[in-house]
């Protein structure tokens, strides 16, 4: 049996520490909100986040404007859908794909370029990745994201 192992790197950096606050926090891999069923199912993807009532979500593996998604911005469709707040950051320029600038971070990734994005909030900083599927980059990546010792990002340039 193939065992798949998918590795998502969620980072929350706190700035008020009081017990009675709580954040939940998600991260989804959407394959391009294509399911399992190879359906794209924008509003699929949005019933899930709505069922799970997130504060933030980090979406992986979307299109922006590319040719496979037949020229939708994915993340905006998806937002619509669930009336939240959207920031695109692109990891690669794919298929046509315009880029929406927000701060990331470059990853090691061998088998295909890797980002860490970073969102910054009144009170914390969300940061998520994919992670790159061999140890050695994902071992090379994390002691990056560890290295960083204050975490500071300007306003995005285009928000959704």
């Amino acid at each position: 049996m193939k065992k798949t192992l998918l590795l998502l790197f969620t980072l929350l950096l706190a700035l008020s520490a009081q017990s009675q606050n709580s954040l939940l926090l998600m991260t989804y891999n959407i394959k391009n909100a294509n399911g399992m069923d190879d359906v794209c199912d924008f509003q699929r993807i949005a019933d899930v986040i709505n069922h799970i009532h997130p504060e933030v979500v980090a979406l992986q593996e979307l299109d922006s404007m590319t040719h496979r998604s037949g020229q939708k911005y994915v993340l905006g469709e998806i937002a619509g859908r669930t009336q939240m707040h959207a920031y695109f950051a692109p990891a690669i320029d794919y298929d046509g794909g315009i880029p929406v600038s927000l701060k990331t971070m470059r990853l090691p990734g061998r088998e295909e370029a890797r980002a860490l994005i970073m969102a910054e909030f009144d009170n914390y900083i969300y940061c998520c990745t994919h992670l790159s599927l061999t140890e050695e980059d994902r071992m090379a990546s994390l002691e990056l994201i560890k290295d960083l010792s204050l975490i500071h990002i300007s306003e995005p340039t285009r928000p959704y």
